[in-house]
């Protein structure tokens, strides 16, 4: 197993470019089943999509659905943290996610895990960080 290098593309994309081209390109994530387990995978995706295309404002942001970094509870309800809730499909959920932090918001490609009514993708402005009904927010022009 050799080490993979990516080169900088030649043609440099925006972030909205990048997500616009990640979500069109990525369309399993945005079923529930298929975007089961899928959070580190379709992260370290999207960060090498924006690495190759010189965009360096992201990073991989981590956390707990039980602890008090989870984003959005409505969305990421804590009690998964107890390995007790399943999802629309009837799995149990993850106690812990892996979505994509930028300077202004946090991108989820795999909120349909979750919610299966979750936008794809699900974008969280940080400014709603911690908010009830940040889903909500979202819905409402919050991208």
């Amino acid at each position: 197993m050799g080490i993979t290098v990516l080169k900088l593309s030649e043609n440099p994309m925006t972030l909205q470019e990048a997500i616009d081209f990640f979500v069109k390109d990525n369309p399993c994530f945005a079923d529930q089943r298929r975007a089961y387990c899928q959070c580190e995978y379709a992260t370290s995706l999207f960060l090498a999509l924006c690495k190759k295309h010189g965009i360096t404002e992201t990073r991989r942001y981590t956390f707990c659905l039980c602890d008090k970094n989870n984003p959005d509870p409505d969305m990421f309800p804590p009690e998964a943290g107890k390995g007790s809730v399943k999802n629309e499909s009837g799995k149990y959920m993850a106690d812990w996610h892996c979505i994509v932090e930028t300077p202004e918001f946090l991108i989820d490609f795999t909120a349909r895990q979750y919610k299966a009514s979750a936008p794809y993708p699900f974008i969280i402005p940080k400014d709603a960080i911690g908010k009830k009904n940040a889903l909500m927010l979202y819905a409402q022009g919050g991208r």
